[in-house]
């Protein structure tokens, strides 16, 4: 229900507003905030997501173009993947019980 999910919003924004400790919380947000920062700036991950989307956009690899292309054209699918389609995952035989099996319907070699 949106409306009833609303409600519990504002009312769990008001409480947390309303706390005694929240000035203290946002200085404790601050401060691991500057100390992310100081670990590894945020213009660094900005440098390096932006290296890996040059890598997608301009490197040898043109899956990401033919994903786009099938995704913008809605090309369907060829073929469902496996952790999907769990139906076609077959597990490899017991080749014992295979061979055993195989033994027990050959019939004999004729004596003579």
């Amino acid at each position: 229900d949106p409306e009833e999910f609303a409600r519990e919003v504002g009312r769990r924004a008001r409480a947390l507003a309303l706390a005694a400790d929240y000035p203290d919380r946002l200085e404790a947000k601050r401060a691991r905030r500057a100390s992310d920062e100081a670990a590894k700036p945020l213009a660094q991950y900005r440098a390096e997501e932006l290296a890996h989307m040059k890598r997608n956009f301009y490197g040898f690899d043109p899956s990401y173009h033919v994903a786009r292309y099938n995704f913008v054209f809605k090309v369907p699918h060829s073929w469902t993947p496996l952790h999907l389609a769990r139906h076609r995952q077959r597990t490899r035989p017991d080749t014992a019980a295979l061979t055993a099996l195989s033994e027990a319907r050959t019939p004999a070699p004729a004596a003579g």
